[in-house]
């Protein structure tokens, strides 16, 4: 039972990254961009949207009372990943190609 309620942890970073990566893999950055860095600015997006869902779950943990806080950061990310990403797909499309 200690071995099973110790692999849980590692099953479920597993799981989300395979989830993360299946769901921007889609898209075929590296033939547009031929960048690795690209590829590690999308994989670090998605980092930050783990961490805000984290500290957004922790807020809500603490009580009612911090909702209006956790709609403000969440709010704040959003439009800091919207900028970022407008960033990436500026650079996507201003690309010539070869």
């Amino acid at each position: 039972m200690q071995q099973s309620f110790s692999a849980l942890p590692k099953l479920f970073i597993q799981t989300f990254a395979k989830l993360i990566l299946g769901h921007f893999c889609w898209f075929p950055v590296k033939r547009v961009v031929g960048s690795p860095l690209t590829v590690l600015v999308i994989l670090l997006l998605a980092g930050l949207i783990l961490v805000g869902l984290v500290f957004a779950g922790l807020f809500l943990a603490v009580g009612a009372g911090v909702i209006f806080i956790n709609i403000l950061i969440l709010l704040i990310m959003l439009i800091v990943l919207f900028a970022i990403e407008g960033c990436i797909m500026n650079c996507i499309a201003l690309k010539p190609f070869t």
